[in-house]
């Protein structure tokens, strides 16, 4: 079977204007956000960075939710925003038997939590994340773990004479069990970033789950003394029509779209 050579080329005329060149590919697109943010993200580990482009605003998508701050800001709590992050960072509890952790952590790598690689300030920004550790126990593993323990105390109890373990003693033995596994369970870590426009006074969390975000109120509020209200459809619309005819999107109901 013969074989067809490629077609060549054909030159553009001199006047012609040029092609425009093709968009970089996306390992040349990620070096230009390193580029932009700084130095330090430039001399991050090539595989920390790809798995901070996993997260968050660094991510080709997610769910964001937006907030803005109740009543007045706190000047003096935005100075003091470094210091008080540090006071309300993140502790880590890889070396205990502790259910949960959380707290505020750096915006480029949340395993620093004093921000010795990148301040938060971003201009008139501030860039952060909320670091959550949870352990959890597979309620199978619970169980089988917690049969054995009470067939070792009933076996102890037949050299005593009795065969009958009480209702508190088997919770106390739950616990005692409990306590063994977290302690040898790793804590899984998440982290959702923040971004906080100072001069708007606009808030993203980079999540719409709603534990997170309740989480992420009450530490807010503990750490800067501002309460932070979402900007749901609602009450935005809200802001633009007015609060008087606001009141009627309350009883509105949601349109079907279908065939």
């Amino acid at each position: 079977m013969p074989t067809v050579s490629p077609p060549c080329p054909i030159p553009a005329p001199p006047d012609a204007p040029a092609c425009p060149a093709p968009p970089p590919p996306l390992a040349r697109r990620r070096e230009l956000i390193y580029e932009l943010a700084g130095p330090h993200r430039q001399d991050a580990p090539a595989k920390r960075r790809e798995k901070e482009d996993a997260l968050g605003l660094l991510a080709a998508s997610g769910g964001f939710t937006r907030y803005r701050i109740v009543g007045e800001v706190n000047k003096q709590a935005l100075r003091e925003a470094p210091d008080r992050l540090k006071k309300y960072a993140f502790v880590d509890i890889d070396n205990t038997a502790d259910e949960r952790s959380f707290g505020w952590t750096s915006f480029e790598d949340y395993l620093d939590t004093e921000w010795r690689g990148s301040p938060p300030e971003k201009g008139h920004y501030l860039a952060f994340a909320l670091r959550l550790d949870t352990r959890r126990i597979s309620p199978a593993v619970f169980k089988k773990h917690l049969r054995l323990a009470i067939d070792h105390e009933k076996e102890q109890m037949k050299d005593e004479g009795k065969v009958f373990v009480s209702k508190d003693r088997k919770k106390e033995i739950a616990e005692r069990v409990k306590l063994s596994l977290m302690s040898r369970a790793l804590p899984i870590p998440a982290v959702f970033e923040i971004v906080w426009n100072t001069i708007d006074q606009v808030i993203w969390l980079c999540t719409t789950n709603g534990k997170i975000q309740e989480l992420f109120e009450d530490n807010f509020t503990a750490t800067f003394e501002m309460h932070l209200e979402p900007q749901t459809p609602a009450y935005l619309a809200e802001r633009i029509v007015g609060v008087e005819k606001g009141l009627a999107i309350e009883h509105l109901e949601p349109s079907q779209f279908g065939g």
